[in-house]
């Protein structure tokens, strides 16, 4: 069986998949040549919690979403459907993710750190307690 954090990761990669968009575990390299806009599902931490009568964990799960200059429009209306597909939560096959709405974050910004480039870059901070 797999771990809550790896059943939640492989879900959330198979969703955003299933929603037609290009998706990596990690960030393509510039050799790689990939088209823009796509998607990456990053790291995930879990912290364990316990109370009087049961144990439970949050886990964050970061999702950016990577354009070129001209893709402003783009990456916010993926980083949008995205957000509105998984912020509700989500049912794994052996997990039930509820989300903590106060510490989701979706953020937009124009991403400068590569020298000579301008890339446009939606985040998400998600993050579900089970």
């Amino acid at each position: 069986m797999k771990s809550p954090e790896q059943e939640l990761y492989d879900t959330i990669f198979s969703k955003i998949m299933d929603m037609g968009y290009t998706v990596y575990d990690y960030l393509p390299p510039a050799n790689e040549n990939v088209e823009y806009p796509f998607v990456v599902v990053g790291n995930v931490e879990s912290v364990g919690q316990a109370n009087k009568g049961a144990l439970f964990a949050t886990i964050s799960i970061h999702i950016d979403v990577w354009g070129s200059r001209t893709d402003r429009i783009s990456v916010t209306t993926i980083t949008d459907a995205i957000y509105k597909t998984l912020v509700n939560g989500i049912q794994g096959e052996n997990y039930e993710y509820k989300p903590r709405f106060n510490e989701n974050t979706k953020q937009f910004m124009q991403d400068t750190s590569v020298p000579d480039q301008i890339f446009n870059r939606g985040m998400l901070d998600l993050n579900y307690f089970y």
